[in-house]
């Protein structure tokens, strides 16, 4: 009995049915000068003027970046930085990849997030240029526990008998 329990949990979780406890979410501080950048640029990354924070979540080493003028971002699988680099992708900026930081580059997206010094950095490079057309740096990024819904399922039965279960 006590397998089938466990069995039955662990089908549950999988299938999507639940709330994920995400306590990797972040608010963050918006820095307004890069964002001003990004707009004279007419970069695709903007946020709205009046905004002064923004909400970011980590899940799977990916970043979600919340409500920037066109939607919500979500980035590509991070890894973990070994030693101090310089992104060589960005000719305008110069943007230091710190040990233990997790990043993405593959010379036209680029993305830093350090969990010691609690920012996030979101560059998008322009191939022929090498400059940045879309660049956010976010600033003291503090750890919030929060809910995401992933799925939805308020309509599904999680009936365990057979006769109430609807194929």
């Amino acid at each position: 009995m006590k397998r089938i329990g466990m069995l039955l949990v662990s089908t549950l979780l999988l299938s999507g049915c639940n709330l994920i406890r995400s306590e990797r979410a972040f608010d963050c501080s918006i820095d307004q000068s890069f964002n001003e950048i990004s707009r004279e640029r007419n970069g695709l990354f903007t946020f709205p003027t009046a905004a002064t924070t923004a909400r970011v979540y980590l899940i799977d080493n990916t970043l979600h970046i919340m409500k920037f003028d066109g939607g919500d971002y979500t980035g590509y699988t991070m890894t973990k930085n070994e030693q101090q680099r310089q992104a060589e992708s960005i000719k305008d900026f110069k943007v230091i990849i710190n040990k233990g930081d997790l990043y993405y580059d593959d010379g036209r997206a680029i993305e830093v997030f350090s969990p010691e010094q609690n920012t996030v950095g979101f560059y998008y490079v322009d191939p022929a240029t090498g400059k940045a057309d879309s660049i956010q740096y976010l600033t003291e990024c503090q750890r919030r526990e929060t809910e995401l819904e992933l799925h939805s399922h308020k309509d599904h039965n999680h009936s365990h008998d057979d006769d109430d279960h609807n194929p």
